[in-house]
């Protein structure tokens, strides 16, 4: 029996291709409410980036392997919980809160002390899919020498994604090459369970979810001299400045190397 193959357009099978381009996920997911709620911030999305997705669902931008991106890194996450932690400068929190304020002044679960120096890293973590790192920047000191924080940025999803506030107010977002400003009144899903939003006052938060219930939230704000900067964390690990730089700080284990068995030769 002979069978004839006929060439056929994809269009003419069935939707055109153009149908396919969006898979169809619904509209950003609403941060502190419901969107026209009594929070009064509005939920918008800049021109420059698609339409934001709830929680777990695919990026339109990415598609099916941007869903697969991040189970796998999700994956990766778990694994590393499981033994122990990817990196060995952190450590497991159920529970944590620091901040860097005034002059600034490090904090973390009750330890209080003095550093007027920029960290690039004051908080880290790798149990958020493609990582996350708080880091602050400083002045130059006064008549006094004191400083204080300049710059407070959030980097995430692999160094794709920073969220920054500078001590003039300017709140900013870059994402794969593309800045915006965040109002007063305004909130983005950035994706990977990342969200960011500023009230009225000016205050800006951002929260990173890990999607298997880990989670920081960290707030910005300008005090008119530099940037006050107070984070709360859930079962994560935790590393940077923060955690290793308190007094008194645990560090964590060292995992020793595996001794090799000597080998022993007969004559």
């Amino acid at each position: 029996m002979n069978v004839q193959l006929l060439d056929r357009p994809l269009e003419a099978a069935g939707a055109p291709l153009s149908q396919f381009g969006n898979l169809g996920f619904g509209a950003p997911a609403p941060l502190g409410g419901t969107p026209g709620g009594s929070d009064a911030i509005a939920r918008v999305v800049p021109p420059s980036i698609p339409a934001a997705n709830p929680v777990g669902s695919a990026s339109d931008t990415g598609g099916l392997g941007g869903l697969i991106g991040s189970l796998l890194s999700q994956i990766a996450s778990l694994l590393a919980q499981f033994f122990g932690g990817a990196s060995a400068n952190e450590q497991y929190f159920a529970n944590a809160q620091g901040g860097s304020v005034g002059d600034p002044h490090l904090s973390f679960n009750g330890s209080t002390w003095d550093n007027m120096q920029g960290q690039g890293d004051l908080l880290q973590s790798d149990s958020i899919p493609g990582g996350y790192q708080l880091s602050t920047s400083t002045t130059a000191p006064d008549a006094n020498g004191v400083t204080y924080n300049q710059q407070a940025s959030i980097t995430t999803n692999f160094g794709q994604t920073c969220v920054s506030l500078d001590k003039t107010g300017a709140a900013t977002v870059q994402q794969n090459g593309t800045s915006y400003p965040v109002a007063p009144g305004t909130s983005y899903d950035l994706g990977n369970g990342e969200f960011v939003s500023r009230d009225q006052n000016g205050t800006l938060t951002v929260t990173t979810q890990n999607g298997i219930g880990g989670q920081i939230t960290t707030t910005m704000q300008s005090n008119g001299v530099g940037v006050d900067v107070r984070t709360s964390a859930n079962n994560l690990d935790l590393g940077g400045t923060l955690v290793n730089g308190a007094p008194g700080a645990s560090q964590p284990p060292a995992i020793p190397s595996p001794i090799p068995t000597p080998i022993r030769y007969r004559f």
